[in-house]
């Protein structure tokens, strides 16, 4: 007769060692005290899908984080991956026959339902797919007004560059002087009938001060594409002239708020209520200072400043009167008057760093 039990547990594993996630172990018989030894070889570790996506070509699979990793093999066109990690590189980590590889991020497309590859945490702004103004630029330009609306109204008039792009005491005049010889309301603003009356365009009147730069990035930009994103788009603007209260396209005109905005633009990051309509606005010039005091922008030391990093100066009472974009190696690029450049961070024209803040956390 069989005692029950007998069978069920005849020896206690017991780890003594490991190396690489390779296990030896000891059976010990539980009634005769005799061991015996084997290994357990290495046990993958199940990694998390952060992201699922579809290939857009025939990929190799590949051992590492780029090209110059062997081939484990290809994928086709239209091939449905699990992403589990993203690699400094940009590339993904995928699910692979029973284990892991690599694929390059340009040739996947990310599908909808699963989040970016990069996003900022939620306590910062927030990459975004759609940034626009479009038609929202026809405010009536007066007294304190600025930028590339009101240097158009004063080209019409026949004014110089050196009353700057601000409707001022001399500008303000001069319009009432067009509006009487025109038979108008002498305001000494500019609304829609003037605008109209001086020959300018409907595009301009709607548009020039509400340009936004075309977003750059997509679902599979990666922390440091959004970086280079933003830094190329301020390059596109090297040379454009110095335009108090101007946001415009590459050589219309910016100053260094307007520049800093156009480059968050194309990289995805909405700053506002800091935007290119309100910065022509009276008492607006320096929305240097209110992106300085924005909380959505990490803050960070001086000497922990890195290539992108927002660089914020003042003058000698403490107050914030310029920002720029920090490239490395202590160069930055900004708009000064009169144009667009790259300088050292610290030079004769300003040196008083305020503080840095970081856009991509």
């Amino acid at each position: 007769m069989k005692k029950k039990g007998i069978a069920r547990i005849l020896a206690t594993i017991v780890i003594i060692g490991s190396m690489n996630t390779s296990f030896t172990y000891a059976l010990e018989n539980k009634y005769t005290g005799d061991s015996s030894y084997a290994k357990i070889g290495k046990q993958k570790e199940e990694l998390t899908v952060i992201k699922t996506g579809t290939t857009t070509m025939r990929l190799n699979v590949r051992k590492g984080e780029s090209t110059s990793y062997i081939s484990l093999g290809k994928i086709e066109k239209g091939t449905k991956v699990e992403i589990v990690e993203v690699a400094t590189t940009g590339w993904y980590k995928i699910k692979y026959q029973d284990d892991y590889g690599y694929i390059s991020h340009k040739y996947v497309k990310i599908d909808k339902d699963t989040d970016r590859v990069y996003q900022n945490p939620s306590q910062y702004f927030q990459i975004q797919d759609n940034i626009s103004f479009e038609g929202q630029g026809n405010y009536i330009l007066k007294k304190g007004s600025m930028g590339l609306k009101v240097r158009k109204v004063q080209q019409k008039l026949g004014m110089s560059k050196t009353y700057k792009a601000i409707v001022g005491p001399v500008t303000i005049s001069k319009i009432k002087a067009f509006q009487k010889k025109n038979r108008l309301k002498q305001t000494g603003e500019v609304d829609y009938k003037t605008w109209k009356k001086m020959g300018l365009s409907d595009d301009d009147w709607n548009n020039l001060g509400a340009y936004v730069s075309p977003i750059q990035v997509d679902e599979n930009s990666t922390k440091k594409d959004c970086i280079e994103t933003m830094i190329s788009r301020a390059y596109d603007y090297l040379g454009t002239e110095y335009i108090v209260g101007a946001s415009g396209k590459p050589g219309q005109g910016v100053d260094c708020s307007g520049l800093v905005m156009q480059a968050l633009y194309a990289a995805g990051i909405n700053p506002s209520p800091v935007n290119v309509i309100r910065h022509s606005q009276p008492g607006y010039e320096y929305e240097s200072r209110n992106l300085f005091n924005s909380k959505k922008f990490k803050k960070i030391s001086y000497k922990n400043r890195k290539r992108g990093d927002l660089i914020f100066y003042s003058n000698s009472n403490g107050v914030i009167i310029h920002i720029a974009i920090y490239l490395g190696n202590d160069k930055v690029i900004e708009s000064w008057p009169n144009k667009v450049v790259v300088w050292p961070i610290k030079n004769s024209h300003r040196s008083r760093i305020a503080g840095v803040r970081r856009v991509f956390n």
